[in-house]
C-alpha cells in the first residue's frame, strides 16, 4: 500500500532534535514516520537555519519572509502581540502570509501530497485553506489553544476562522475544553471536531525517579517567559512560602521577553538565592529537571491543555496548576493534582503548602496522575487515533 503523504503547515517547528520549541509536534511526526505515512513540514526561517532540512526522514522546508533584521515574528511565542503592537510588524506579517502560502503551494505540489494538515488555525490554517482549495486536497486543522483564544479578539479573525473551519474535513483539538469553545463560536462545524492530545515523549515515562527525602522542597516551572504564562504569580507565591518559613527552592526553565522583568522582580523581593532561571534547555535534557523536582507549577492564565503538565505527571512530580482553559482536564482537583485560582499568588502558596506538609496527599496525586498520562497521552495510547484520522478522511 502506498504511503499517505502529509504536508504539515506550522508557524513554528523544531530547529533540531534537541529543540524545546513545540517538541510535541516532533513527537507527533515520529508516530507518522513509518511505512504508512511520509511527512513534509513547511515552517518559517530563523537564524542559522537552512531552507531545507531532513531530520529522521522528515523533510522540513523553511521560507524566508523578510530581511534578517525584520524576521523576528516566529519562534518568540508571542506573534500576535508583536503584530498587534507594531505597524512595521503588521507589514512584515502580510509578507509572512504570502511567503508561507507560496512555499506551501510549491512543496505540496512538488511532493504530490495527499493531505494538508495545518497546526493552529491561524496563520497556518488560513494558508492551508488556500492550498486545499487550489490543489483539491483534504484539510485537517489542529487547534492547540492560543489560536482558539484569537476567536474572541476580533470579528475579522472570527470571519477567517469560519472560512477555515468550513473548508476543513476534520478539526482536531488537544482538549475537550477547546472543542467546546469552537462549538460555541462555530456550531455549524461541531460534527467535524475530534479530540486527540499531542503525544508525550517516551523519555518522561521511565520509572527510575528517586524519591526526594531532603528537607528543602524543589519546585519547578517550565514555559515561555511571556505574560500569559504568569510566572509573576509563581514567583510571588514562592516569596509567601519563604515568609512562612517553608524551606523551598524554585527553578524556572524557559526563555522569553519577560526574562529581565522577572529577574528584577526576584531581586526586588530579595529571594535571588531561592529562585534560579536556567533559560532554554534541550528537550532531550529537560527530564533531568523534572526528576530533581518534587512539585511542578503551571500558573498560566490561558492554556489549551499544557503538555508540560503531562511531562511533569509522567515524571512523578506533584502538580499544582491554575484553573484556566483546558488545564482541569489533566489536573483533576484533589485527584491528579491541585488547582488554584489563576493570578492568585496567595491561593497558589496555599496549595503548595498543603503538598509540602502532606506527603500522603502528594503520593496520592502522583500515582493517579501517572496512570492518567499512561492511559491517555503516551504514544502507544494515541497511535490508533492518529492513524484513523488520516485513513478516515
Amino acid at each position: 500500500m502506498a504511503k499517505i503523504k502529509i504536508c504539515f503547515l506550522s508557524h513554528v517547528f523544531i530547529k533540531n532534535k534537541d529543540d524545546a520549541t513545540v517538541p510535541f509536534l516532533w513527537d507527533y511526526c515520529q508516530i507518522l514516520n513509518s511505512d504508512r505515512f511520509s511527512v513534509d513540514v513547511v515552517a518559517p526561517m530563523d537564524k542559522n537555519l537552512s531552507k531545507h532540512q531532513v531530520i529522521d526522514s522528515v523533510r522540513i522546508w523553511r521560507f524566508k519572509y523578510a530581511p534578517n533584521f525584520l524576521q523576528k515574528l516566529a519562534y518568540r511565542g508571542n506573534m500576535d502581540e508583536l503584530v498587534r503592537k507594531s505597524f512595521t510588524n503588521k507589514i512584515v506579517f502580510l509578507s509572512f502570509i504570502f511567503c508561507f502560502f507560496y512555499k506551501s503551494l510549491r512543496v505540496a505540489y512538488k511532493r504530490k501530497v495527499d493531505v494538508i494538515h495545518s497546526h493552529w488555525w491561524f496563520p497556518a490554517g488560513l494558508v492551508g485553506l488556500l492550498i486545499s482549495v487550489i490543489l483539491r486536497k483534504p484539510l485537517i486543522i489542529t487547534c492547540h489553544g492560543t489560536d482558539v483564544y484569537l476567536l474572541g479578539k476580533s470579528k475579522l479573525l472570527k470571519f477567517f476562522a469560519k472560512l477555515v473551519f468550513t473548508r476543513a474535513n476534520k478539526i482536531v483539538v488537544v482538549s475537550n475544553y477547546l472543542g467546546q469553545v469552537i462549538m460555541e463560536k462555530s456550531p455549524e462545524n461541531s460534527a467535524k471536531i475530534i479530540t486527540i492530545p499531542m503525544p508525550l515523549n517516551d523519555v518522561f515515562l521511565k520509572d527510575n525517579k528517586t524519591k526526594n527525602n531532603a528537607i528543602v522542597h524543589a519546585i519547578l516551572g517550565v514555559g515561555s517567559l511571556i505574560p500569559k504564562k504568569d510566572f509573576k504569580t509563581f514567583i510571588k507565591a514562592i516569596k509567601i512560602l519563604l515568609d512562612q518559613s517553608f524551606d523551598v527552592k524554585a527553578v524556572i526553565v524557559g526563555s522569553g521577553p519577560q526574562k529581565n522583568y522577572l529577574e528584577e522582580l526576584v531581586a526586588g523581593l530579595k529571594i535571588g538565592g531561592r529562585i534560579k532561571f536556567v533559560g532554554s534547555v534541550p528537550h532531550s535534557q529537560i527530564y533531568q529537571y523534572y526528576d530533581k523536582s518534587d512539585i511542578f507549577v503551571l500558573p498560566s492564565r490561558e492554556e489549551g491543555l499544557g503538555m508540560v503538565i503531562a511531562e511533569a505527571m509522567a515524571s512523578k512530580c506533584a502538580v499544582v496548576a491554575a484553573a484556566s482553559g483546558g488545564i482541569p482536564e489533566l489536573v483533576i482537583n484533589e485527584k491528579t493534582g491541585l488547582l488554584f485560582k489563576a493570578g492568585s499568588s496567595s491561593d497558589l502558596a496555599k496549595q503548595l503548602s498543603r503538598l509540602i506538609k502532606n506527603s500522603e496527599l502528594s503520593d496520592h496525586l502522583i500515582n493517579n496522575a501517572r496512570r492518567l498520562v499512561d492511559d491517555n497521552y503516551s504514544k502507544k495510547s494515541l497511535i490508533s487515533k492518529i492513524e484513523k484520522l488520516y485513513f478516515n478522511l
